[in-house]
Order: C-alpha cells, then sequence, then structure tokens
C-alpha cells in the first residue's frame, strides 16, 4: 500500500508580479526571506509549496556571505572603550555620544569593505 506523502505549504506575501513571475516574502524563524517563484505556485489565499520555495530563486544580496567576518570584533570593542575612558555602565549611559564615535569608527572598515562589495556587484548586473 502506497503511503501519501504529506505537501508542506508556506503562507508567503506577494510583494509584486512581472509576468509570470512574483516576488514573495516569509518569515522562516523570524528570519525575513525573499524568493522569485512562478506566479502559478502561489494560490488564490497565498500559500505555495516549501519545494516550490526552494526551487526559487534567492532575492537580494547575502549580505552576511559578503562581509564574512568582521573586522569590529567583541575585544576590540571593549579596548575601544576602555581607551576613551568607558569602563562602567555610567560612562556608557553619560557618555553616549562618544559611545556611538566609537562604533562608527570600529565599523567603518566593515561598510567601506561592504560598500566596495556592492559596487562591485552593481557593475556585474
Amino acid at each position: 500500500m502506497e503511503r501519501e506523502t504529506e505537501i508542506k505549504k508556506v503562507k508567503v506575501k506577494v510583494l509584486r508580479q512581472e509576468g509570470d513571475a512574483a516576488l514573495v516574502e516569509w518569515r522562516n524563524r523570524d528570519i525575513p526571506r525573499r524568493v522569485m517563484v512562478p506566479v502559478s505556485e502561489v494560490d488564490g489565499q497565498g500559500w505555495i509549496t516549501k519545494e516550490s520555495l526552494d526551487a526559487g530563486m534567492e532575492y537580494g544580496l547575502p549580505w552576511a556571505g559578503m562581509v564574512g567576518r568582521l573586522s569590529a570584533t567583541p575585544k576590540k570593542l571593549e579596548r575601544a572603550l576602555h581607551n576613551d575612558g568607558i569602563w562602567t555602565a555610567q560612562d556608557f549611559l553619560h557618555r553616549w555620544r562618544k559611545v556611538q564615535q566609537i562604533f562608527a569608527r570600529l565599523v567603518k572598515p566593515d561598510m567601506v569593505k561592504l560598500l566596495n562589495m556592492v559596487k562591485e556587484e552593481t557593475k556585474n548586473a
């Protein structure tokens, strides 16, 4: 006797339609995801099979993969805070502008790296 396999369906929001393709969005473990799928795969109530989602074309850039390992590590943050005299919760709260400047300074190399990758991506598009 043959067993019926359960088809897993996922509720999606259709963000836009371009010809026979639809850009759909859903949350997977509270992480937003977007893919392009054939319009015909989405039913009238916004349900689509997981298999169709898995076969969809990823939308957007893979930010985490592009950045890779950040140069702004927790140890570098601690060192920078201490170098600027921020040792306690009170220091942190009372010198909030300085804390923001420290964060900006630490992530700047990563932002520049990401910006260059995005520019390169637009050249290839």
